[in-house]
């Protein structure tokens, strides 16, 4: 049974939801609950067991096994800023005796959230439910957690790499359209709607680059058809996004060899 058949095979009962930020402290784990691990929005690292330290991004969750430690670092600039969800949850399976019985799912690994509104939106109106006194509230909690889980799990087992193989794609057409402007991975990872330390890791696995890498190509290649012109390097440079000629011409040189003055007399 694979990773994806087996958490669909299981009953999962939420216990508790905290929106936490980063003047909280992150919460010790339980002895019997698993913890699923929201992150909306920081930066920084996390340590999970006996896992290497990974970086915290925008949009990314983790499925927390149950006495596993956890060791949250946020960015100092993140102070005011971090917004995650500390979920904790029972797992259960039924047995080949039909009984049902605590289950321990594994640990699927670095996965990000779908771009979904109406997630958080859901995240948000579990945590008012599990805050109220009412029964029935309760039990619109545990609904919710199931339609939140289930958004979770298939999106990021069956959308996750079309997804971001269809945003890296826009940002593709973006940068051949609009190389002259100006712009940074912030902005191409914004246009793909993922952060920008998860956004360079996918285009460089994708792409076989990095994003800068590959718009300076366009830029240089755009620069090669403007030289024969005759326009002054200075006006080259402005034209394919550069504002400064002398880095446009160490970058051109250190591209294809040869200065942009050089490749001009290898022209004529």
């Amino acid at each position: 049974m694979n990773k994806s058949e087996q958490l669909a095979m299981c009953l999962y009962k939420l216990e508790d939801v905290k929106r936490l930020g980063s003047s909280m402290s992150f919460p010790a784990q339980d002895h019997a609950l698993h913890t699923l691990l929201l992150v909306l929005e920081a930066s920084g690292s996390i340590e999970i067991g006996t896992r290497q330290i990974m970086s915290l991004q925008d949009r990314q969750f983790f499925v927390i096994e149950p006495k596993t430690s956890v060791r949250l670092k946020l960015a100092s600039e993140q102070e005011h800023r971090a917004e995650y969800y500390y979920i904790r949850f029972k797992v259960i399976q039924e047995s080949e005796q039909g009984h049902f019985t605590p289950a321990v799912i594994e640990d699927p690994g670095e996965q990000f959230m779908a771009n979904d509104p109406f997630l958080i939106d859901r995240l948000r109106e579990m945590e008012s439910h599990v805050r109220s006194h009412n029964r029935w509230s309760r039990m619109k909690a545990n609904i919710i957690f199931q339609e939140a889980l289930l958004l979770l799990f298939q999106g990021a087992s069956s959308k996750r790499q079309l997804d971001i193989s269809q945003a890296i794609a826009k940002t593709l057409d973006y940068m051949e359209q609009y190389y002259a402007d100006s712009i940074n991975r912030e902005k191409l990872a914004a246009l793909a709607g993922v952060s920008s330390d998860y956004y360079t890791r996918a285009f460089k696995k994708i792409v076989g680059k990095s994003p800068m890498e590959y718009l300076s190509e366009i830029r240089i290649n755009r620069a090669k058809q403007l030289i024969p012109s005759g326009d002054s390097m200075r006006s080259i440079a402005q034209s394919v996004g550069f504002s400064d000629e002398f880095y446009f011409s160490r970058k051109f040189k250190a591209m294809t060899g040869r200065s942009p003055v050089t490749y001009l007399k290898t022209l004529r």
